[in-house]
């Protein structure tokens, strides 16, 4: 049976290259960086290193030495940012808005009826809805997180969406009260 190397392995160097890039600003990241990074021996980390290069890579930019050695790695893809959690996936998104939904729910400064309604909105995302949700989210990911939408309304960003944990403060994932109204009576409708 083989061996489990993704969450082992090769996640921990592909968020590894992530962070180094996201807190130097490097172009390239070395393996030896890599190495004491995550604590692996240079052997494992050549390992993860060309798993991650398969194609399509998680790497703009690989450099190789004789004999196939993975000297240093170019910036992550935006596929390596989103499967390393810096950028989220749309299910990721879908999950936010839930945990929003439900949040507002349980929020007793609403009124009975927009609770409900809200209580409503998040089970119809988690079920029924689900499909169509993460769809038009995996169209709208990239306005998403440029802040921009088609009305012009900036975009709400609350704490969880810099990474910072979960919001609070009526600033839930990426929408705005207005936006969960709306899903709510969407829901509502159905």
């Amino acid at each position: 049976m083989t061996a489990d190397t993704w969450s082992t392995r090769d996640l921990p160097v592909l968020r590894a290259v992530v962070e180094r890039y996201d807190s130097t600003g490097f172009y390239l990241t070395t393996a030896s960086d890599m190495e004491a990074s995550v604590g692996f021996d240079h052997d494992t980390v050549q390992r993860a290193l060309r798993a991650l290069n398969t194609q399509p890579s998680f790497f703009e930019k690989v450099v190789e030495a004789s004999g196939g050695q993975i000297i240093m790695v170019g910036p992550p893809t935006g596929d390596a940012l989103r499967v390393a959690g810096a950028w989220p996936s749309p299910e990721n998104l879908l999950e936010r808005l839930i945990v929003a939904l439900e949040s507002a729910a349980d929020d007793e400064m609403r009124t009975p009826d927009e609770r409900n309604k809200l209580k409503q909105a998040a089970i119809w995302l988690a079920s029924f809805g689900s499909q169509i949700a993460i769809s038009a989210l995996g169209g709208a990911a990239g306005n998403v997180l440029s802040g921009w939408s088609a009305r012009g309304n900036n975009t709400v960003y609350s704490p969880d969406m810099a990474g910072r944990g979960r919001g609070s403060d009526r600033s839930y994932a990426l929408f705005t009260d207005e936006h969960l109204r709306r899903l709510a009576n969407i829901a509502q409708e159905d």
